[in-house]
C-alpha cells in the first residue's frame, strides 16, 4: 500500500512498512516457512493413505501454503487453510481474497467514481471484503489484547507487532493535522496494508509456485540438477546461509522470474521529459508508460547466450551479463525506490519452500488428457485451465514420494475440496508439449525517469478501502466485538464446502457465500456490467486510435549488444593450501606429486600424496597436515600404500583410497592405523576379483557400490561393498577408441541421479559419458584419439567431477590446465592455468592430475609437478 502513495503520506507509510522488510527480519521466518511446507509434505504423505503416486490440483495446496506462511510471518495468526480440521476457515478467507483480487483488477483500468459505482452494486465484492475486514479485525484485537508476558512468549519479528504498533492514539485529532504533521497509520490504513500484504504476497507467490511444480514436471533436467545441487544435505533443513549458497537455485527462480512472471507488467508515470534515442520520440513528464515484463523476458536485445528465450533455461543466469548488468531486462518486482517492498522476503519464501520440495518429492507430467500448454493471462500469468479455486481442467501434476525420505514433526490427513485423482500405477513418462507464448507487442521500451510504485494490479486497494469506508460506516470504527456462528452443508457432486455465516451485534446475518435472493440487485449488476463493457470497448477503440501511431514508432530500434562474462569465473592467482610450492618432501607440510584431492564438509581436504605413500588430511587454512592413511613407505602390507593415486570418502566418512601400485582398493576407518581391501587381490591380473593400477575411485552412497578405473585393464569395474567379486560396468573390450572401448580410463565421476559414469578416458583424450548397464559410451569432451590445446581438444585428461548444475570440469594434464564444459557444450573456458604453459608461480600449474570443488564451487586442483594444492576462489 506504502508504494502507492505520494509526497508526505508516501514517507509517512514507508516509515512503518520499510523496516518490516529489513534482511535480518525476513532471514528469521525461514524455520517458519520450513515448518508449513513440511506440514504440507504430510498431508501429501498422508494423501488417503495412498503409498504411491498422487496426482493433486496445486494450485490449491500452493494458496493455502502461501496463506497459511502469511499468516504466521505477518500476523502471527493461524489461518487454518492447511488443517482438515477447520476447513471453514480454508474456505472463507480464501475465497474472499480471490474476489478481491479480481475485483481490484478490474477497477484499476476505470476511473475512481466509476470504481466506486461498481463497490456498491456488486454484492459478492461487498461480502468478500465484508468477510475480509472481519479475519483482518480479529488479527489486530489479537495483538491489542498481547501483554507484556504473552509478547515475550511469541514471535518476536512478526509484521502485526510492528502495524499495530503504529496505530494513531486519536485518529480524529490526526485527522485535523495536515498530510505532512501526521503521525502513525490510522486503523483503516492499517487493515489496508494488512490487506496489500495479504493479497501481494499471496497471489503472485503461489502463481509463481505453481509455475514452478509445473515446470519441473517439464523440464526433469533441470529438476534432476536441483536434486544434485541438494545432496550433500541430504534431508536436513537448510539455514538461510546454505539456501543463498545454492547457485543452480537461485538460477531457477531468477528464470522463474523471467520465464512466467508473476504480474504481466506494469504503468509507469514519467517524472521528467525524455526522448527515446533509437525513435526520437518525445515523452513528457507525467506520460505512463506500459512496461511488459513478460516481453523483457524474451526480448533476444536484453539476453546474452545461446539459450532459447521461449524455452526455460536457468543455466542462462550463469551468464554474467544476464545476471548482473542486465537488472532492467529481470524487473518482475520493479525497479527503483518504488520497487515491490516484499520482494526479498517473496524470493527467499520460493527458495526455502522450493528446497524442501526438491528434497522430499519429485514432480511429473499429469499427461495431455488433464494438462494443456500455454497460459491463462489476466495480471497474474497461470497455467492455461486454471482459475485456482473452481477449475474445470485444473493442472495436475504427479507427486512421487522420495524413498529416501525422513518423518517429519506434524502429519494430518487431507480431504481435497476439488476432484483429486489418485493413482497407484507406475509413474506417467513425461511427453511434453510446445509452450504457446503469449502474443504481445515486442517494442523498445524507455527505462528511464520512472517512478517505481509497486504493482498497479493492486493499485485499486486503497481505492477499495475509502469506497468501503463511504458505504459502511461501521466499519471505520471496528471496536466492536463479532460473534461467529458456523454451519456446515455438503454440496452435490464432488465438491465439499464449508460455509460460515457472521452475525454482528446488531442482529444482521451474512451469509458470505448464498448469492442473493433479490433478482432485482443482482440484473441490475449484470446490465451495469455491460454498460462497463460496452463503455471499454468505445474507449478501447479510441485508445488504439491513438496509440497506433505511437507504437509504429517504438517498433524500430537498435540492438543493444552485451558483453557475455561467465559467473562461473575464478580467479586467475591460486592460493597454495597445501604443501610448498616446487619443494618436494615428505614432513607434514610438504608432498611429493600429490594426484588427487577430495573436499569435504566443513572445510577439510583430503590428498593422495602419491610418492610419500600416503593420505594427508588437511584443515584449510592449516599450513601442515595429518597422515591418515599409510606409513609413509611403500609396502603391500595392510598398513602401507605404494603410490596411492586416488582417495574419495564414503557416507561413513571412511578413506578409500586407490592402492595403485598394490592392485587394490584399501579402506580406513577414522584413527585407524591399517586399511581393509575391499577390491582386487593384490596381485595384478583380469579377472573379475582383480585389478591392475587402479586409478580412479568413485562412491555411490545411495547403493553403496564403488566404481574403480581399472587403468591398464581399460574398464571400470563396480564393487558392492562386502563382495569379493566386481563386474565391469564400462569397458571391457580392449583398449582403443571406439564406443565400446577405454583406453587407460584415468579418473570417474559417478551421476547418481543419471544412474551415469562420467570417465577421463585418457590416452583416447576424451571424456565420456558412459551409462549403467549401457555397453557403448557417448561423447562429452575431446575428440577420440587426438591430443591438442585448443578450446575442443585436450591432451591426456587424467580427472573429471561435475557441479551441481551438469557443468564439468577436467584436469587437462599435459596442458596445464584446468577446462570447464559448460552443461551440453563441447568447447571448454580455461578456468585454472594457461594453455600449454607450466611453471610454479600462482598463476601456473605444472601436469595437473586432479581437480574437485567445494560447495561454493571454490576450485582445488592437484598441481602434481609443483607438489601442492592450488586453490582457484570463485567470485
Amino acid at each position: 500500500m506504502a508504494m502507492l502513495f505520494i509526497g508526505p503520506k508516501f514517507k509517512r507509510h514507508t516509515t512503518i512498512i520499510s523496516p518490516l522488510f529489513r534482511r535480518a527480519k525476513i532471514s528469521a521466518h525461514a524455520d517458519t516457512i520450513i515448518d508449513c511446507t513440511d506440514k504440507l509434505l504430510n498431508r501429501w504423505r498422508n494423501y488417503n493413505n495412498n503409498p504411491t503416486d498422487i496426482h493433486l490440483n496445486l494450485i490449491e495446496q500452493s494458496q493455502q501454503l502461501l496463506l497459511t506462511i502469511l499468516g504466521f510471518v505477518a500476523f502471527d495468526y493461524d489461518l487454518q487453510t492447511l488443517d482438515e480440521e477447520d476447513r471453514s476457515n480454508e474456505n472463507e478467507l480464501t475465497h474472499a481474497l480471490c474476489i478481491n483480487f479480481k475485483t481490484s483488477i478490474f477497477v484499476a483500468r476505470l476511473p475512481m467514481f466509476i470504481a466506486r459505482i461498481y463497490f456498491v452494486l456488486n454484492y459478492e465484492y461487498r461480502q468478500a471484503r465484508m468477510t475480509i475486514d472481519l479475519y483482518l479485525q480479529q488479527m489486530i484485537d489479537q495483538e491489542l489484547r498481547e501483554t507484556a508476558v504473552t509478547r515475550t512468549q511469541r514471535r518476536k519479528t512478526s509484521l502485526i507487532a510492528s502495524l499495530v504498533a503504529s496505530l494513531q492514539e486519536d485518529e480524529l485529532f490526526e485527522a485535523t493535522k495536515s498530510e505532512e504533521h501526521k503521525k502513525g497509520l490510522s486503523q483503516i490504513e492499517v487493515m489496508g496494508e494488512m490487506l496489500a500484504l495479504l493479497s501481494a504476497g499471496y497471489s503472485p507467490t503461489s502463481a509463481a509456485l505453481v509455475w514452478f511444480m509445473h515446470l519441473m514436471s517439464k523440464y526433469p533436467q533441470v529438476q534432476s540438477k536441483l536434486k544434485n545441487e541438494l545432496v550433500e544435505y541430504n534431508l536436513q533443513r537448510l539455514s538461510v546461509e546454505q539456501i543463498d549458497s545454492l547457485t543452480y537455485l537461485d538460477c531457477v527462480i531468477r528464470e522463474l522470474f523471467r520465464f512466467v512472471p508473476p504480474i504481466v507488467g506494469t504503468l509507469r508515470t514519467l517524472t521528467a521529459d525524455d526522448r527515446l534515442s533509437a525513435t526520437g520520440v518525445q515523452l513528457s513528464k507525467g506520460d505512463q508508460v506500459f512496461i511488459p515484463f513478460y516481453n523483457l523476458g524474451r526480448d533476444s536485445r536484453y539476453w546474452s547466450g545461446s539459450f532459447d528465450l521461449d524455452q526455460f533455461h536457468p543455466e542462462r543466469f550463469l551468464i554474467e551479463s544476464n545476471m548482473n548488468s542486465n537488472k532492467t531486462a529481470s524487473i518482475a518486482f520493479g525497479g527503483g525506490h518504488r520497487q515491490c517492498i516484499g520482494q526479498d522476503f517473496a524470493r527467499l519464501e520460493l527458495k526455502a519452500i522450493c528446497v524442501r520440495l526438491m528434497q522430499h518429492m519429485s514432480f511429473g507430467d499429469g499427461g495431455p488428457d488433464v494438462n494443456e500448454s500455454g497460459y491463462k493471462q489476466t495480471d497474474t500469468i497461470l497455467p492455461k485451465h486454471i482459475d485456482g479455486y473452481v477449475t474445470k481442467k485444473p493442472i495436475v501434476i504427479k507427486i512421487s514420494r522420495s524413498n529416501n525420505h525422513q518423518s517429519l514433526q506434524t502429519g494430518s490427513t487431507f480431504k481435497s475440496k476439488s476432484s483429486v485423482h489418485i493413482i497407484t500405477r507406475a509413474a506417467n513418462k513425461i511427453h511434453p508439449k510446445a509452450q504457446k507464448s503469449i502474443e504481445l507487442s515486442q517494442n523498445p521500451y524507455s527505462l528511464g525517469n520512472f517512478s517505481w510504485p509497486s504493482h498497479h494490479s493492486l493499485g485499486n486497494m486503497q481505492q477499495c478501502y475509502d469506497a468501503h469506508s463511504t458505504l459502511h460506516n461501521h466499519y471505520q470504527k471496528l471496536n466492536h466485538p463479532v460473534k461467529l456462528l458456523k454451519t456446515s452443508t455438503i454440496l452435490s457432486g464432488e465438491m465439499n464446502d464449508i460455509r460460515e455465516v457472521s452475525s454482528n451485534e446488531n442482529g444482521t446475518i451474512y451469509d458470505h457465500h448464498r448469492p442473493t435472493k433479490k433478482k432485482t440487485k443482482k440484473n441490475g449488476v449484470h446490465r451495469f456490467i455491460i454498460a462497463i463493457i460496452l463503455l471499454l470497448i468505445i474507449s478501447g477503440i479510441i485508445l488504439i486510435a491513438v496509440l497506433v501511431p505511437v507504437l509504429t514508432k517504438f517498433g524500430s530500434g537498435t540492438k543493444t549488444e552485451l558483453p557475455t562474462t561467465h559467473v562461473l569465473r575464478w580467479k586467475s592467482n591460486g592460493i597454495t593450501v597445501a604443501g610448498l610450492t616446487g619443494l618436494q618432501g615428505n614432513t607434514s607440510y610438504q608432498l611429493m606429486q600429490p594426484k588427487k584431492v577430495f573436499w569435504k564438509r566443513p572445510n577439510i581436504l583430503y590428498i593422495a600424496d602419491y610418492q610419500n605413500n600416503r593420505v594427508q588430511r588437511y584443515e584449510i587454512g592449516s599450513s601442515s597436515g595429518t597422515t591418515v592413511a599409510g606409513d609413509g613407505s611403500f609396502g603391500s602390507s595392510l598398513n602401507q600404500l605404494y603410490y596411492p593415486s586416488y582417495v574419495t570418502i564414503d557416507s561413513n566418512d571412511e578413506i578409500i583410497v586407490a592402492d595403485t601400485y598394490n592392485n587394490r582398493v584399501q579402506l580406513w576407518s577414522t584413527g585407524s592405523t591399517s586399511g581393509i581391501k575391499i577390491a582386487g587381490t593384490g596381485v595384478a591380473g583380469n579377472s573379475l576379483n582383480q585389478l591392475q593400477l587402479p586409478t580412479g575411485v568413485s562412491y555411490d552412497s545411495n547403493s553403496n557400490t564403488l566404481y574403480i578405473a581399472d587403468y591398464t585393464n581399460d574398464r571400470v569395474m563396480r564393487y558392492l561393498y562386502g563382495a569379493s567379486n566386481g563386474t565391469i560396468a564400462a569397458g571391457g573390450n580392449g583398449f582403443g577408441i571406439t564406443n565400446i572401448k577405454l583406453w587407460r580410463p584415468a579418473g570417474l565421476y559417478f551421476d547418481s541421479f543419471s544412474n551415469n559414469l562420467l570417465i577421463a578416458n585418457a590416452n583416447a583424450q576424451t571424456i565420456v559419458q558412459w551409462p549403467l548397464n549401457a555397453s557403448n559410451w557417448t561423447l562429452v569432451a575431446g575428440c577420440a584419439g587426438t591430443s591438442g590445446n585448443n578450446a575442443t581438444l585436450l591432451n591426456y585428461p587424467m580427472d573429471v567431477v561435475l557441479d551441481p548444475m551438469g557443468n564439468i570440469y577436467v584436469a587437462d594434464r599435459n596442458n596445464h590446465r584446468i577446462q570447464l564444459f559448460m552443461n551440453g557444450q563441447t568447447q571448454g573456458i580455461t578456468i585454472a592455468g594457461v594453455t600449454s604453459m607450466f611453471g610454479s608461480n600462482d598463476t601456473l600449474l605444472n601436469l595437473p592430475f586432479g581437480v574437485t570443488l567445494d560447495n561454493q564451487l571454490n576450485l582445488y586442483v592437484a598441481d602434481t609437478g609443483n607438489h601442492r594444492i592450488q586453490q582457484f576462489l570463485r567470485y
